[in-house]
C-alpha cells in the first residue's frame, strides 16, 4: 500500500483550506500553492525527486498545521 498517498492526499487538503478559507495573504497563498503544484509534478514527472518532494510536501502541512494552531489560539 503507498502510504505516501496519505501525505499527498492530506497536504491537498490543508492547502486547499489554506488557500480557500483563511485570511492570510494573497502572497502566502500563492506561495503556498506554488509549492504544492511544484511537489505534485516533481513528484509525477522526475521520479527521482519523489522522495525530495514528499518531504517537502510534509513540511508544507508542518507549516499549515501551525498556522491553524495559531488560528485558533487567537480567536478563543
Amino acid at each position: 500500500m503507498p502510504y505516501s498517498l496519505i501525505v499527498v492526499i492530506s497536504v491537498i487538503g490543508l492547502t486547499l483550506w489554506y488557500v480557500l478559507v483563511t485570511d492570510a495573504s494573497s502572497w502566502s497563498k500563492a506561495i503556498v500553492a506554488g509549492v504544492l503544484i511544484f511537489c505534485l509534478a516533481s513528484m509525477f514527472w522526475f521520479p527521482r525527486l519523489s522522495l525530495a518532494s514528499l518531504f517537502l510536501m510534509v513540511t508544507l502541512g508542518i507549516f499549515i498545521s501551525f498556522y491553524r494552531i495559531v488560528q485558533k489560539s487567537h480567536f478563543r
